[in-house]
């Protein structure tokens, strides 16, 4: 889509500079929470039992294999584990003495309510140069964050979840220079960080380690929106022993063991 198009179409992005950009009227976001809750129920409903509030402690392994996983609310004896845990994916796989090439990436959100009222209609906006993205929420709010250039890497175990003011004061900043609309400060509702699990090439680990552990994980904050076909080839290592819907290679841990011919250089 040219600078004109953009323009026609909001005008509230007229003479900001751009030369394009890429749209698709498909697209959309989900609320996280409300597919996690749709997923846990239907997978109760299956027979799954989920528990929570048990922390893994460790892994009893015979014979070079994981035969039951310890916890905080008992031993639970089982013939697959899958390690899903994000961020802290490495921490689980080092009690079985797994190295595995995941890093906690911080980012930052904030919610807020911007100076004037924005079209209905607009979409996600996206600025790739700034580093920065806009999306509305709900009761006239938008979701405010991105990376500004900053790529810190934190421990899972011990990280500040509150976003920093300096951060704060940025990226409202660089979403008036990005995008044109304005932001004041004390119109920020809340704000919060979090964790992206990112790999060496930002593409996600889904394989079987020797012990049997079968990780999932490393998709740098793409997770939600790859998780139906995540969910799949963790099957597929589950019951047919093997990956057999894409090129294993691509998703395999081995890969790391080489260097890095591709990777991902985006990000939100």
């Amino acid at each position: 889509m040219v600078a004109d198009d953009l323009s026609t179409r909001w005008p509230i992005l007229g003479d900001l500079g751009f030369t394009g950009g890429s749209y698709c009227a498909a697209d959309g976001f989900l609320d996280q929470h409300r597919a996690l809750r749709g997923v846990a129920t239907a997978a109760e409903y299956a027979g799954a039992t989920i528990e929570c509030g048990s922390e893994v402690t460790g892994f009893a392994v015979e014979a070079d294999a994981i035969r039951a996983v310890k916890t905080t609310g008992g031993t639970i004896h089982t013939d697959a584990v899958v390690n899903c845990a994000g961020a802290w994916a490495p921490h689980v796989a080092e009690a079985i003495g797994v190295e595995l090439p995941i890093r906690g990436r911080r980012v930052q959100l904030l919610h807020a309510r911007p100076s004037i009222a924005l079209p209905g209609d607009l979409p996600w906006l996206i600025g790739p140069g700034g580093q920065v993205h806009l999306r509305q929420d709900r009761d006239g709010r938008v979701q405010v964050g991105g990376f500004l250039g900053a790529d810190e890497s934190v421990d899972a175990l011990a990280f500040n979840h509150d976003a920093d003011e300096e951060w704060i004061s940025g990226v409202l900043a660089q979403a008036r220079l990005t995008f044109g609309i304005e932001i004041e400060r004390p119109s920020v509702l809340k704000s919060w960080a979090g964790l992206y699990p990112s790999t060496p090439d930002q593409h996600p680990i889904i394989d079987r380690t020797e012990a049997g552990m079968i990780v999932v994980g490393g998709f740098a904050g793409l997770g939600l929106m790859h998780a139906p076909a995540a969910g799949l080839l963790a099957a597929e290592l589950i019951l047919d022993g093997e990956i057999t819907s894409l090129t294993p290679a691509d998703v395999s841990l081995a890969r790391f063991s080489g260097s890095i011919q591709e990777f991902e250089r985006t990000g939100f």
